[in-house]
């Protein structure tokens, strides 16, 4: 298909164009369909509807940029879907959606006037004032890396969306990504579902404007690369959880909507989080009926503030929901907000939704052998199986039969009694020989027994090591059990 002058292409609402070129290349000595616009050409997508280049090749000319006269695809409406290679020429868009599937970069050679796989060279991608979309197409089967140039023309206020798909990548290889800048807003989306990420291999990006979406945002390669936020960080387009792996640097915002049951939530993974000057607002879109929210969790190492409003996370705190405060769980690493009713076990518990399902304190919903709240004390994760690492150790010393296990500082907040009990037999537990673990160090005799045990209060689990003489027994068993 061959176009001429200024072309403008309509496609309305609901209604699909398609051109499949097949075999018939316009480069002979790239054996592949193109759509042509040969020698010059202006082409614009309007209308809602869906342009859709399928078993296409786009190889532009190269005489001139997008939007300077000497000719353009422009994409101001509806979606422009390339599914087969945009490799060289100019792209602009202009409010519209672009899609493209694999990228496999051309060059162009004046002497043999014929297009050959190989480095771009004059290929540009512009996104102008009006913002608009940049994803991949439905028919790509691997990531879709673009290594062209790309500018983004932020002069005014626009929105610039990049899109993963399911569970491919979009991939920006250019090591020189446009900064955010006050006014204008980068959206991280994904369409479809699974685990596609948009990947910006730049070392370093500044967002002075806004950063959203629902998606996942990668700082080069393996994650390490650097965003720093002076602006607003608004997970969701109203709702929703964005996902970044970075070290990520917030002196400016959080903004987090609050809905009934749901809130915005941003999830800081694999590097390490700034807040120092942050700030934390809260909008109520309805009111809040849960009796908790991750708002935020990380990985790595926070740095705050100095507010004990904030759990010394965040500078500032406005909006606040009435009947809420902030949590900072540092064994979890977590901000949440919790209800003012809730106690420091349904607290935790609410640490581990939506996942954790039957938050029932005698319950062992995991099946590892401990229950809800022997997992609450012990400092482990009732939705998975850490038996092994959390589980108490018993041993020999001599006359004496030594149990030790953790126990978590926020397990102290509430009225939960932890105790040590002995059997000769694993059937008979005598009350009489329980050891009650006490906040402090008790060199004894606790209880029948005539035990004794240390508390180490060092870090958010203390460290418990309980000494029972063996006696003239022959067999003694021991464990540990927590009741509220």
């Amino acid at each position: 298909m061959s176009f001429a002058g200024y072309t403008t292409v309509d496609v309305e609402t609901n209604r699909t164009l398609s051109i499949s070129t097949g075999s018939n290349s316009t480069s002979p000595s790239e054996g592949r369909g193109n759509l042509d616009t040969t020698p010059r050409w202006d082409l614009v997508k309007t209308g809602s509807g869906t342009w859709i280049m399928s078993n296409t090749d786009l190889a532009l000319p190269t005489n001139g940029g997008p939007l300077n006269g000497a000719g353009f695809i422009r994409v101001d409406q509806g979606v422009f879907d390339i599914t087969g290679d945009y490799g060289r020429g100019s792209l602009s868009v202009n409010g519209g959606t672009l899609l493209s599937g694999t990228f496999s970069p051309f060059t162009y050679s004046t002497a043999a006037g014929a297009f050959a796989l190989g480095v771009p060279q004059t290929s540009l991608l512009e996104v102008t004032t009006a913002g608009g979309k940049i994803g991949i197409s439905a028919a790509a089967s691997s990531a879709v890396t673009r290594s062209v140039s790309f500018n983004w023309d932020q002069s005014g206020t626009s929105k610039l969306t990049l899109a993963s798909r399911d569970a491919l990548d979009l991939v920006f290889a250019t090591a020189f990504f446009p900064n955010v800048l006050a006014g204008n807003t980068l959206a991280i989306d994904r369409d479809g579902s699974g685990i596609g990420k948009v990947q910006i291999n730049d070392t370093a990006v500044d967002v002075a404007g806004k950063l959203a979406g629902s998606g996942l945002l990668q700082m080069g390669s393996a994650g390490l690369g650097t965003l720093t936020v002076s602006g607003t960080i608004a997970p969701g387009s109203t709702l929703g959880t964005l996902a970044v792996t970075a070290n990520l640097a917030l002196s400016g915002s959080l903004a987090i909507d609050v809905s009934g049951a749901l809130a915005d939530r941003l999830n800081v993974t694999s590097a390490d989080l700034n807040l120092t000057g942050a700030a934390l607002a809260f909008t109520s879109l309805t009111v809040p009926t849960a009796p908790s929210y991750i708002l935020l969790s990380y990985s790595g190492t926070l740095t705050g503030n100095t507010n004990s409003s904030t759990g010394n996370t965040f500078a500032s705190l406005s909006g606040l929901p009435s009947g809420y405060v902030l949590v900072h769980d540092t064994v979890l690493k977590q901000i949440r907000l919790e209800s003012t009713g809730s106690t420091p076990y349904q607290t935790w518990a609410n640490g581990f939704l939506p996942g954790f399902t039957n938050t029932g304190a005698t319950v062992d919903f995991e099946n590892d052998g401990i229950s809800n709240l022997l997992e609450f004390v012990l400092g482990g994760n009732p939705t998975i199986n850490d038996n092994p690492s959390i589980r108490p150790t018993v041993s020999a010393s001599g006359s004496n039969l030594v149990i030790a296990f953790k126990r978590s500082d926020v397990s102290e907040l509430q009225p939960v009694a932890v105790k040590v009990q002995i059997s000769s037999n694993l059937s008979t537990w005598n009350p009489a020989d329980d050891i009650l673990i006490g906040p402090a160090t008790n060199p004894g005799p606790v209880g029948s027994s005539g035990a004794s045990y240390t508390v180490d209060e060092t870090g958010a689990l203390d460290s418990i090591v309980v000494t029972i003489p063996k006696g003239a027994a022959t067999k003694k068993f021991v464990r540990v059990v927590a009741t509220e």
